[in-house]
């Protein structure tokens, strides 16, 4: 008789019991869809920044044929008396800055390319 009777005399413990429960399943549906929304957020930026590294990356390989054209005019200006050696000097400083940058822009292409990977759940802990 005590079996049937707890129940409806707890009836408000076994209420709160079930909001509570009701309220922690909320919560951890928004923690979820918060989740899902920040993952989507970092590929959709990563994404972009592959994309404009992308297109920076050719003007600075432009950028450095044109430098490296630079260098090889300013050797034969030098050849015939019609340049300094500090114009050489500076054609060859200008082009090694163009290469060093394009260099730095590949490493940070492929680390956004790694950041992606991490954010889609790859990599390690």
């Amino acid at each position: 008789m005590g079996a049937i009777v707890a129940p409806i005399i707890n009836m408000k413990a076994l209420e709160a019991q079930f909001n509570t429960a009701k309220a922690n399943q909320l919560t951890a549906m928004y923690h979820y869809q918060k989740t899902i929304l920040n993952a989507y957020v970092e590929v959709a930026n990563q994404l972009a920044m592959i994309q404009n590294f992308q297109q920076v990356n050719i003007l600075k390989k432009q950028q450095s044929e044109t430098l490296q054209e630079a260098v090889t005019t300013a050797n034969e200006l030098y050849k015939y008396a019609r340049a300094t050696y500090l114009e050489v000097l500076i054609a060859q400083q200008s082009a090694l800055q163009a290469k060093l940058e394009l260099i730095q822009l590949t490493k940070q292409q492929h680390l956004a390319t790694i950041n992606i990977y991490k954010a889609l759940g790859g990599g390690w802990q």
